[in-house]
């Protein structure tokens, strides 16, 4: 009997050994792919960056802005892209729209004459940023699955097993430095830290995501000049 006691325990024991081998792979896995996938976002990120930086280089030669409103109004137009959907970003858009009519009589351009170019190399900016930011979009779901944790969540909250343990006792997805350039500029889900899941991933709403969807912006007339 005693030997049967044995020979029970011993397979228990072989079988607790083999759970916790395949929790700690599992760990090691979720290491490396999290890595993997994290550096993936950040690289798609920046190279979105430089998408919208060559957009409006685009648009600004189309305009014909002057050298020394170029830098503050570019300022304005990354501020499009990397506010929350809403009220904010349909603010910026019409302060990016009223600075290129304002700068255009400023810097004696017809803005009658430019306005329409403008406004298709616009609508063509924004297909190609909304490509770019599409693709950070699908990263961003990919790794959520991956973590078992729905985007914003915090590792240790509920989550689907055995993900979000893995997912947890990795420590990801890790906190980047709010110092680095290559991190998000701010805490876009509302967690309390700054992640890969902070970086914008789609086209906004209201007045930018008309214009991109119809390519007909508002008439810039009708916004306050800053």
């Amino acid at each position: 009997m005693f030997k049967k006691v044995g020979i029970g325990l011993g397979a228990v024991a072989v079988l607790v050994g083999l759970f916790l081998a395949w929790m700690g792979v599992g760990e090691l896995n979720m290491r490396s792919a999290s890595n993997d996938l994290e550096n993936s976002i950040i690289a798609q990120a920046s190279f979105c960056q430089q998408q919208i930086d060559s957009v409006y280089l685009q648009i600004s030669n189309t305009a014909k802005v002057d050298a020394q409103f170029r830098e503050g109004m570019q300022d304005v137009f990354r501020a499009i892209f990397e506010a929350p959907s809403g009220g904010v970003a349909q603010t910026q858009t019409q302060q990016f729209l009223g600075l290129l009519a304002t700068n255009a009589t400023l810097s004696g351009t017809n803005w009658a004459a430019t306005a329409l170019e403008v406004q298709r190399v616009i609508q063509s900016g924004f297909t190609t940023i909304a490509t770019c930011q599409g693709v950070i979009a699908d990263k961003k779901a990919a790794y959520a699955s991956l973590l078992g944790l729905p985007i914003g969540a915090v590792p240790g909250q509920s989550g689907a097993w055995p993900n979000a343990m893995w997912a947890e006792w990795a420590n990801v997805p890790r906190t980047l430095n709010a110092e680095s350039p290559a991190a998000p500029r701010r805490d876009l889900d509302g967690d309390g830290r700054r992640t890969v899941f902070d970086f914008p991933s789609v086209v906004l709403t209201g007045l930018t995501a008309s214009a991109y969807d119809t390519g007909v912006l508002p008439t810039p007339e009708l916004y306050d000049a800053p």
